[in-house]
């Protein structure tokens, strides 16, 4: 395993993998397992809970559609919660980002995202990719 997907590129990747670019679907194509975070499911239950997050089914229906046997659903450690909450420059004050980080970082893997805010985070292994938006 190589890849740990955040939650923005888990998301496109169930939702609307079109709007990931060719480079991501390539790279996502040719590995047989890739991580997630534990958190990203709390993340999208919250947002969808909240109304922020239109998933258009009951979220665990939703889950169950998602998560695919591709991803390796890795758990919130003491060592990840550690880490996340003294992670080194980092240029968000998110929980959910700062563990999605240190998760990739206590496996030594490479993060997908499409966050622009903490794409050039130097104390992770970080490959970003910007979205294709539709012209609707």
């Amino acid at each position: 395993m190589h890849y740990l997907l955040d939650t923005g590129i888990w998301l496109r990747l169930s939702r609307e993998p079109g709007t990931l670019p060719e480079g991501c679907r390539a790279a996502l194509g040719t590995e047989p397992q890739v991580g997630l975070s534990a958190v990203s499911l709390r993340e999208v239950a919250w947002k969808a809970a909240q109304g922020k997050l239109d998933l258009g089914e009951p979220t665990l229906r939703w889950f169950r559609k998602a998560l695919t046997s591709q991803l390796a659903i890795l758990p919130l450690t003491p060592e990840i919660a550690a880490d996340s909450a003294g992670l080194e420059d980092f240029p968000v004050d998110d929980p959910y980002d700062q563990m999605i980080v240190a998760t990739a970082r206590q496996h030594d893997l490479i993060i997908m995202t499409s966050d622009r805010a903490w794409r050039d985070y130097p104390h992770a292994k970080v490959r970003y990719y910007k979205p294709i938006l539709s012209h609707r």
